[in-house]
């Protein structure tokens, strides 16, 4: 009897634009464009190398409910390739990509199947061995913990569980169908595909219990190499290995002021760092690169200035702008002596990025403003929250630091 192999992967968010960038050189838009879809076109060409038995798709293949045309002839593509490799394909719609499925039809290959909005388990065979696998779409944005409507195992040789959702306890506020640990255990599954956190995270050993993460990370707080989990059954217990997707990678390199350090050393120096990068991640399609500089508060007043001011970033994204694996989109000054001399008292920070800094509050701020669309839909991007913190954190620090 031949071992059951497949593949869990979730939150592809086709059609998802990056965050928190500007200016970016046409030789890169492109690529950035096309970076999800080139990293599943990547998962679905390993599923047929590796002739797995299925895939899982665990939620948010789009970034929303009303994907472009091109996204959805792009998911149909790669459908195709599975289904004439005769590859079947379970997926589930999470909170990005939700559909009202009693009225709406989706169309896709006949080797796809969609869970519909109620928990449901699809029961196959794979090499005579039964295989059930119970699931559920999102029909709203919100809903509640579904958990409690999955079955038990019963005689089946595997049981898996998909679920697109966040681990909480906090039932009555959490809104994207909360589970606890113990409440997925009890369920005596093989496997949990989770979907949803974009961060990948094994929360369970046994059974195993996995997020995959995004496929491709589309801020700077989604640094790291992404990728997929390929599962397989070893002495009858199943086993998952993640393997790495060549996407494009947001990298965060800390540097700090030297004594010495010019304008000219300073360019050198990031320049170096970013030759290093290349040299020790090879595999990585490209790289799109913040730096965060840390500076004492007596730092040169005209060094300081030119980096403010986007002198630095500007020179260095000059430099490399013939780099088509490589993009520079910040060079973000922080000044490290404030804080070490306790000026900055960081109970008082924490407070009020939880009272100002939050979403709904500068939605608020915004007033009227946000009935004009593009202000509406700048502040519905995640970054923009952290960027408005970032900016009025670097403005205080001017402001005592004396400048």
């Amino acid at each position: 009897m031949m071992a059951v192999k497949f593949i869990h992967t979730a939150d592809l968010h086709l059609d998802s634009p990056f965050e928190g960038l500007k200016s970016i050189p046409d030789n890169f838009a492109k690529r950035l464009y096309s970076a999800s879809m080139t990293a599943f076109a990547e998962i679905v060409e390993a599923a047929i190398k590796r002739q797995v038995d299925f895939v899982l798709i665990a939620g948010d293949l789009y970034d929303s409910p009303h994907p472009s045309v091109a996204a959805q002839l792009f998911l149909q593509k790669e459908f195709l390739k599975l289904q004439q490799s005769e590859i079947p394909v379970y997926l589930c719609l999470g909170n990005h990509d939700f559909l009202n499925l009693e009225n709406t039809t989706l169309v896709y290959p006949e080797n796809v199947y969609v869970f519909p909005n109620q928990v449901t388990t699809k029961r196959f065979f794979v090499d005579g061995q039964s295989v059930s696998l119970t699931s559920f779409s999102y029909g709203k944005q919100w809903i509640e913990g579904q958990i409690d409507g999955f079955p038990l195992k019963g005689s089946e040789r595997w049981h898996l569980g998909m679920v697109h959702g966040e681990i909480s306890t906090d039932y009555k506020n959490a809104k994207y169908a909360p589970f606890s640990l113990t409440q997925l255990k009890s369920k005596n599954y093989d496997y949990w595909a989770l979907g949803h956190i974009h961060k990948r995270e094994v929360l369970s050993s046994t059974p195993l219990i996995i997020y995959p993460g995004n496929i491709q990370g589309k801020s700077i707080k989604e640094t790291g190499v992404k990728g997929y989990y390929f599962v397989t059954d070893k002495d009858n217990k199943l086993v998952a290995d993640f393997c790495p997707v060549a996407g494009i990678q947001w990298i965060e390199i800390p540097l700090e002021f030297e004594e010495n350090d010019t304008f000219e050393k300073l360019k050198n120096k990031i320049e170096n760092k970013l030759v290093e990068i290349k040299q020790n991640f090879s595999s990585v399609q490209a790289f799109i690169v913040r730096i965060s500089l840390k500076a004492s508060s007596d730092l040169e007043p005209s060094l300081k200035e030119r980096i403010i001011k986007g002198v630095l970033l500007g020179q260095l994204q000059n430099d490399i702008q013939s780099d088509d694996n490589l993009f520079l989109y910040d060079v973000l000054l922080k000044n490290a002596q404030i804080q070490q001399n306790n000026f900055w008292d960081k109970e008082v920070e924490s407070k009020a990025k939880e009272l100002v800094f939050q979403r709904d509050n500068l939605y608020k701020l915004a007033d009227n403003l946000v009935k004009y669309r593009f202000i509406d839909e700048h502040f519905i991007q995640s970054s923009i929250t952290e960027s408005i913190g970032n900016k009025a954190m670097t403005y205080l620090e001017e402001e005592m630091g004396g400048d």
